[in-house]
């Protein structure tokens, strides 16, 4: 897929489909990246593009995205407020949800 595409998937996203993770990380600071709406390809071939959108539609704070690799080679993602959490406070906070 050409980020051309993925960019277009992004903006397109409704705004609506993000709502309820939206009041989550206001909240907490962190979401996984399985409660948001976009594949895997987004978040590796465009995460500053998924950025700009979750702070476009009201996201607070310094976000950053991680791929973490979890046992059987399953892919995550974590989006985080880096003012709130260290990496190693938002990998300590995946693990402590996986469990």
């Amino acid at each position: 897929m050409l980020l051309q595409e993925i960019v277009e998937i992004i903006s397109f996203t409704d705004s609506d489909l993000l709502s309820e993770t939206l009041e989550s990380f206001n909240q907490h600071g962190i979401v996984t990246g399985d409660e948001l709406p976009f594949l895997t390809i987004v978040y590796e071939q465009a995460p500053q593009y998924v950025i700009k959108k979750l702070t476009d539609v009201g996201f607070k704070g310094a976000l950053q995205i991680v791929k973490l690799e979890t046992s059987f080679s399953h892919i995550s993602y974590l989006v985080f407020d880096t003012a709130r959490y260290t990496l190693a406070e938002a990998m300590q906070w995946f693990e402590a949800k996986r469990a």
